[in-house]
């Protein structure tokens, strides 16, 4: 059990500084999330551990010696249940749970390699009137024409920060769906691209556009490029995200962030970016928003 312990620590250190060494790479180009913390704990639990090993805290259990006049008297004392055992066996069993816990986040990494983890609650709605109002903005469309988002009064928007090397970029697809499905009914979807979270947009607006029609088949909106967050932040995402109800305010944190604007142009909720198109929780928002008068 003691060569086990060390063995498994050893596997756990390795696993530890796999995950800092990724994680920091992520730190480094903007992309810090939620592991950062668990990686954190996890090291000084695994340094706990260690330390205990060194000074003794799980002492081996006692083995009977082939032979020895105490043979059968110490291998008697040493039962199943005995507490040198338990012992042992709590402090393996801790170095077995840290290092189940070190894996699944080390799958967890690689499921998501360019992405970090969503905003942890599904989705933000406005209790209060917004300060500002979105269609008092004029955007330039992805073709270089100015538009004004007055035009759009009347209508259920659906704002999205878009990217074409994202890993959330399929949800392209469930957006042009959406369009399809309610367009008549008077929702609106707006695509605004933006290179500002991991350089996953660098691309020109000739290059965005053929990508999206032949990869996804878009046929709503687009936007030339713009900045969502930062010193250069588009005026539209300083109202969408400085200019709204308290619940609704702050950054953009990753691409396809969606923000629900409702028929007289105020945000009335938003969606992190795992929240899909396709999702219950913004089906029922959209919903709600479309069923009310003009």
């Amino acid at each position: 059990m003691e060569h086990q312990g060390r063995v498994d620590l050893e596997l756990l250190a390795a696993l530890l500084e796999q995950l800092e060494q990724g994680l920091e790479r992520r730190r480094r180009v903007g992309r810090h999330t939620p592991a950062h913390l668990h990686v954190r704990v996890l090291r000084q639990v695994e340094q706990h551990v260690r330390g205990r090993e060194q000074v003794g805290g799980a002492p081996e259990p006692l083995v009977g010696q082939r032979g020895g006049r105490h043979d059968r008297h110490r291998s008697a004392r040493i039962t199943p249940g005995s507490e040198s055992e338990r012992a042992g066996r709590a402090s393996q069993g801790a170095v077995t749970h840290l290092l189940r816990v070190c894996s699944g986040l080390l799958l967890l990494a690689a499921c998501r390699p360019s992405d970090p983890a969503p905003r942890p609650d599904p989705a933000a709605s406005a209790s209060a009137p917004a300060t500002g109002a979105v269609i008092d903005h004029t955007v330039e469309t992805i073709d270089g024409r100015q538009v004004a988002l007055s035009d759009y009064r009347g209508k259920v928007m659906l704002i999205v920060n878009t990217a074409s090397e994202c890993g959330y970029t399929p949800q392209y697809a469930g957006l042009q769906r959406l369009h399809e499905a309610h367009e008549k009914r008077g929702l609106a979807v707006l695509g605004f691209p933006s290179n500002d979270f991991g350089n996953q947009e660098p691309g020109d607006a000739s290059q965005i556009r053929a990508f999206c029609q032949k990869n996804f088949g878009v046929t709503f909106p687009l936007f030339a490029k713009v900045h969502a967050r930062g010193p250069d932040k588009a005026p539209l995402f300083r109202a969408l995200t400085e200019q709204t109800a308290a619940p609704l305010r702050g950054e953009v944190e990753w691409n396809f962030t969606k923000f629900l604007v409702d028929r007289r142009g105020q945000v009335v909720a938003r969606f992190p970016s795992s929240i899909e198109p396709g999702s219950p929780e913004l089906a029922r928002a959209i919903e709600a928003q479309l069923a009310l008068a003009p």
